[in-house]
């Protein structure tokens, strides 16, 4: 092959890959934090959990960093894991009437209710098994996953733009934006406290961070990653790294 035939095919590879997300293979030490960046998505980015990822750097809820400081992208020498906090047993509630004092004022309904606001609700996920997944989006698979593939981290599903793009599975909404390099229009939804979806190249995001969404509930609009076919790019991450989808999904209808 002469060279110009080497470069124009060096080209063509490039020009193809183009809507494929990167993927980091060899992880930094330390990062140093930029204006706009969030703790979860630096933790995505290096694919890492990110209560592991606070917990090496001593961050605390509700995780907030600042330009300029610098995170450890691995365990310290000499971290030791936080130990597990046990669970607390909840009694059951008591059937017996409280004792009221004579003369005690009795609180008002609106200063029950201030009570409960005060007292922010905790999320509470499912257990991994109990999840049940459907396919995100109708169309033909086009890109398979591969542990060690470059870009390969999910599966890329092809179909017509502005098509829907839904909830794979019940979950919050983690992450809805377009601030991680190479995902575009990006969802992320929690559905346990080890497993994330990812939803990436969507034309238009139809759900907002923090919100819940349904099995099968519309969050978005099917786009494409530039120059390629319109096409979903699809994640499942356990535990901060990229698993296979399709060992969650269904067979494909």
């Amino acid at each position: 092959m002469t060279k110009s035939g080497a470069v124009v095919v060096i080209l063509l590879l490039i020009v193809s890959c183009s809507w494929v997300p990167r993927v980091l293979t060899i992880t930094p030490s330390q990062y140093l934090v930029r204006r706009g960046d969030t703790l979860f998505a630096i933790a995505w980015r290096y694919g890492l959990e990110m209560k592991t990822l606070a917990s090496w750097n001593k961050i605390t809820p509700p995780y907030v960093i600042q330009p300029g400081q610098r995170l450890h992208l691995r365990p310290s020498p000499g971290y030791r894991k936080p130990a597990t906090k046990a669970p607390v047993k909840v009694s059951p509630p008591s059937t017996k009437r409280p004792t009221v004092v004579k003369g005690t004022p009795r609180p008002s309904v609106s200063e029950n209710k201030q009570a409960a606001k005060a007292i922010p609700p905790e999320d509470v996920f499912p257990r991994n098994n109990a999840l049940k997944w459907q396919w995100p989006t109708n169309g033909k698979l086009v890109a398979k996953f591969s542990p060690t593939g470059l870009g390969k981290s999910g599966i890329n599903i092809q179909g017509k733009t502005g098509q829907a793009v839904v909830a794979a599975a019940s979950g919050k909404v983690v992450y809805s934006g377009n601030g991680l390099k190479g995902y575009g229009e990006l969802i992320i939804i929690k559905h346990s406290e080890d497993l994330l979806s990812a939803y990436a190249y969507n034309r238009k995001r139809l759900i907002n961070e923090g919100s819940w969404a349904k099995k099968g509930q519309r969050i978005a609009e099917l786009g494409s990653g530039g120059k390629g076919p319109s096409l979903l790019h699809f994640e499942i991450r356990k535990k901060g790294k990229p698993v296979d989808p399709l060992k969650f999904l269904p067979k494909q209808p």
